[in-house]
């Protein structure tokens, strides 16, 4: 390691900062592989989150066996692929109840399972992240 990378990584300890700690998992992680557990156990996070917060996903949940942790990628295969319509009719359902909450924690979750996770087999069609991402920060003032 070099002594920028040093210096820079202790100042971030200091202040409590995580990414010194990111930093070493992603790095272990790289290196060993992740661990086949995590990604089941952050999909499952994930849905129970949405099953809880987002009024969307909460009414799919109730309408389909809510049984999504003994297979959790199975069971998000069964959800709809959302497509600009249904994100324009349902935009405020689609958003977490709890977003003055969250302060990024479960959007950086999300992307780390969306890396870790090959949505291709999941759904093929899904739309693409960049298009989505500006769909979403247009707003709707903007559509």
């Amino acid at each position: 390691m070099n002594i920028r990378r040093t210096i820079y990584f202790s100042y971030m300890s200091l202040r409590g900062r995580s990414l010194p700690l990111f930093y070493k998992r992603f790095l272990r992680e790289d290196t060993f592989g992740v661990p086949p557990d995590r990604t089941r156990n952050l999909l499952i996070e994930l849905i129970s989150h949405c099953q809880h917060a987002v009024p969307y996903y909460k009414e799919l949940i109730c309408n389909q066996d809510q049984d999504f942790k003994s297979n959790p990628e199975l069971y998000l295969a069964k959800f709809p692929i959302l497509t600009k319509n249904i994100i324009r009719t349902h935009f405020d359902q689609l958003k977490s109840t709890d977003l003055a909450s969250v302060n990024g924690g479960l959007i950086h979750q999300a992307v780390q399972l969306e890396n870790l996770l090959d949505l291709s087999k999941i759904a093929p069609t899904m739309i693409g992240r960049k298009q989505l991402q500006e769909y979403i920060l247009s707003g709707p003032a903007m559509r």
